[in-house]
C-alpha cells in the first residue's frame, strides 16, 4: 500500500488563482487617474478666478463686510489651497497627457497621408501661434498686469494721500486686476479645459 501510495501520490489542491490586471488595464487606470487630477485643477483654478471676480466687484459694490464677499473668500480660499496642493502633479501630468495625444494624431495622420507636410518658416508658425486663443489671451491679461502696474506706479507716487493721483491709480489698479481675472476665468481655463478633454478623447480612441 506504501509502495502503492509513492508511486501514484494524491493531487493537492492548487493555489488559489491570483487576480492578474492587465497591462492595458494598468496604463488605462492610471491615465484616468492622471486626467481626474488635472480636472481638478482647471476646476479650482476656474473656482479661483471667479472668486476673485466676485471678491472685487463686492468690495466695490457692497464693501468688504458683504455677505457675498464673505462667502467668496470661502470658496476662494479652498480653491486657492486646492490649487496650490495640485499644481506640482498638474505641471508633470498635463504635458505629458497633451504629448500623447499629439502622438495619438501623429500616428492617425501617418496612417492616412502617405507623404509628411513640409516643415513651416519660422515666421509662418510665429503667425499661427499668435492666433492660438491660449496665447492671444496670455498677451491681452499682460496688457492688464502693465496696467495694473501703472495703477501701482500711479498711487506709489502720489504727494498726497487722498489726493486725485492717487485715486486714479486705485481705479487704475482695480481695472487691471479684473481684466486679468476676467480673461483668465472667460477664456484661458475654457480653452485649457476643452483641450484636455480632446486629448483626453483622442487618448481614448488609440
Amino acid at each position: 500500500m506504501a509502495a502503492a501510495a509513492a508511486a501514484h501520490p494524491v493531487p493537492t489542491s492548487p493555489p488559489p488563482a491570483r487576480r492578474v490586471v492587465a497591462p492595458w488595464a494598468r496604463d488605462r487606470l492610471a491615465e484616468a487617474a492622471a486626467y481626474a487630477v488635472i480636472c481638478l485643477f482647471l476646476a479650482s483654478m476656474w473656482l479661483l478666478f471667479g472668486g476673485l471676480i466676485t471678491v472685487e466687484v463686492g468690495a466695490l459694490a457692497c464693501g468688504q463686510d458683504c455677505p457675498v464677499v464673505l462667502a467668496a473668500s470661502k470658496v476662494l480660499l479652498v480653491a486657492t489651497v486646492t490649487w496650490m496642493l495640485l499644481l506640482p502633479f498638474t505641471v508633470l501630468l498635463l504635458p505629458t497627457l497633451l504629448l500623447r495625444a499629439a502622438e495619438a494624431a501623429t500616428d492617425i495622420e501617418a496612417a492616412t497621408v502617405r507623404k509628411a507636410p513640409a516643415p513651416k518658416p519660422f515666421a509662418a508658425a510665429a503667425r499661427e501661434e499668435l492666433r492660438d486663443p491660449v496665447t492671444q489671451a496670455f498677451l491681452v491679461s499682460m496688457l492688464f498686469v502693465l496696467l495694473l502696474l501703472v495703477g501701482v506706479l500711479l498711487k506709489d507716487n502720489s504727494p498726497v494721500k487722498g489726493s486725485r493721483q492717487e485715486r486714479m491709480g486705485s481705479v487704475i489698479c482695480e481695472v487691471g486686476l479684473l481684466g486679468v481675472y476676467t480673461v483668465d476665468f472667460f477664456v484661458a481655463c475654457p480653452i485649457l479645459t476643452v483641450r484636455t478633454w480632446r486629448a483626453w478623447r483622442m487618448m481614448l480612441h488609440t
